[in-house]
């Protein structure tokens, strides 16, 4: 939804045309169709789509019912009828953890001209979007405590957004010319993924930006965070191609940290799991509700502290059972610390096979990610088997909860690059340009050694461990 002069207009993918839909197949609704109602559930489904975030996206964004229903209380027959008839598609609920995800089901994409702009005419439907309370209850506030990470996002960031849509018409003929190889949904996520980034460069063109800080993990998303890596060459600062300065191995790496008793210990001076009370909330049951946090953030809580005395027993446990690290631990630490270990777990788990870094990569997330039980992949238990005494204690932190390993890597990253690097640097250097990209900062060519230098001394301070960093030229 976009607001030109002050007429209010849908935005949903071209070639979709809801009145020869009405027309073909009259809704058998208990009250009058309303069109608008049709267009503010594709509009949101195509706006969330490419504001989702790069890693999470495959084909569905999920939304909650309330987006829906705060429009209108008969959203579902809405819903229902653009499933019957194919224009969307739904995947699945999860009571208190997960809403529907919807996508779009898209024939062809016109590169030309990916999104129609259709006027909202509906007076009451008007009224309401104009309500400050819909504001307040569709839309985030966005990142308004983090005023020094968007202050960037203005007009001196720039796309070439011809050159963009070249890149993204070659990878659509690409999945054109394959599609027989495609399961139906494959190729609808494909071309989904397609879609939501055509969305990120008409955003970036039109200097539509977008922030916001997701409160379960932390991270900060923007219309960058949201670019394929593909894009990234068509970005500018006033006039200047960027430089990204990433941690290598980044999840792998933070995960040795969960390997040293310092980090269970509350003494500690750096960044430890009492630093980390969304963790510490995971561990004592979610005494803060899950949907809470996603909405309010957890330090909006004054009975935060009440956690520490909840994971106390928690934390003794974990320290016991660090003491049954034997060498393979060593060798993961070993590993996680290079540069190269996707590599050399490969090369550990496939002897004398040619390196497959995205199978590595995937089953590496596989291992983390997954919860004990899915252990129906090979890959995942080649690693088990290889990392046994890491494995029994990743196992342990999983037991409960499965989201916890992966939720204190992430919360470990967001905290070091948002809170504390990109606030250093603003303290430091507040004239200098610079964006992040979950666990990495990309910034002008003249501040690249700066820029390093602060992620290495931080992550030093934080954490007693400094990464190998690696640098990608946006050109």
């Amino acid at each position: 939804m976009i607001n030109k002069h002050g007429i209010y207009f849908w935005v949903i993918p071209s070639g979709l045309s809801i009145p020869t839909l009405l027309e073909q197949h009259p809704p058998a609704f208990k009250k009058k169709v309303k069109i608008d109602v049709f267009y503010y559930i594709i509009d949101l489904i195509t706006a969330r789509s490419y504001k989702s975030t790069s890693e999470q996206f495959e084909g569905f964004v999920n939304i909650n019912s309330a987006y829906f229903r705060n429009f209108h209380h008969d959203y579902k027959e809405y819903i229902e009828y653009l499933k019957i008839h194919g224009i969307i598609d739904t995947d699945y609920y999860i009571p208190e953890e997960k809403s529907y995800g919807y996508c779009i089901n898209l024939g062809m994409i016109d590169f030309e001209c990916p999104f129609q702009e259709i006027p909202i005419k509906d007076n009451v439907i008007r009224a309401k979007i104009e309500s400050d309370q819909f504001y307040k209850v569709i839309f985030s506030p966005g990142a308004t405590n983090y005023s020094y990470l968007g202050k960037w996002f203005n007009p001196l960031l720039k796309i070439e957004a011809k050159r963009a849509r070249k890149i993204l018409k070659k990878m659509y003929a690409e999945v054109e010319a394959n599609k027989e190889n495609y399961k139906p949904k494959e190729l609808t996520k494909a071309k989904s993924k397609l879609l939501k980034n055509l969305g990120v460069v008409e955003e970036l063109e039109a200097q539509h930006f977008y922030c916001d800080v997701d409160n379960n993990i932390g991270r900060f998303h923007s219309n960058l965070t949201n670019l394929k890596k593909e894009l990234r060459s068509c970005i500018t600062y006033d006039g200047q191609k960027l430089v990204n300065i990433d941690v290598r191995n980044s999840q792998p790496f933070l995960s040795t940290c969960l390997l040293r008793a310092e980090f269970w210990t509350y003494g500690h001076h750096g960044l430890n799991i009492y630093k980390i009370p969304s963790a510490m909330n995971i561990i004592a049951g979610y005494k803060i509700p899950k949907q809470d946090i996603k909405i309010h953030g957890i330090q909006a809580y004054e009975h935060v502290d009440e956690l520490m005395d909840s994971i106390k027993q928690y934390t003794m446990c974990v320290t016991f059972l660090l003491k049954s690290l034997n060498k393979d631990s060593m060798e993961y630490i070993s590993f996680a610390k290079s540069s190269l270990f996707y590599k050399k777990v490969f090369r550990k788990i496939y002897p004398g096979k040619p390196f497959d870094k995205r199978k590595v990569k995937s089953s590496f997330f596989q291992y983390i990610y997954s919860s004990n039980e899915q252990d129906y992949w090979d890959e995942k238990k080649l690693i088990s088997k290889a990392f046994p005494s890491v494995t029994r204690l990743f196992e342990f932190l999983k037991k409960e909860d499965y989201v916890l390993l992966s939720h204190i890597m992430q919360r470990l990253e967001s905290t070091l690059i948002i809170e504390v690097v990109a606030k250093r640097i603003t303290a430091e250097k507040p004239s200098l340009p610079f964006f992040t990209v979950h666990d990495s900062i990309a910034t002008i060519p003249s501040e690249v050694d700066y820029v390093r230098h602060v992620i290495r001394e931080e992550f030093n301070n934080y954490l007693g461990i400094v990464p190998k960093l690696g640098l990608e030229k946006w050109e």
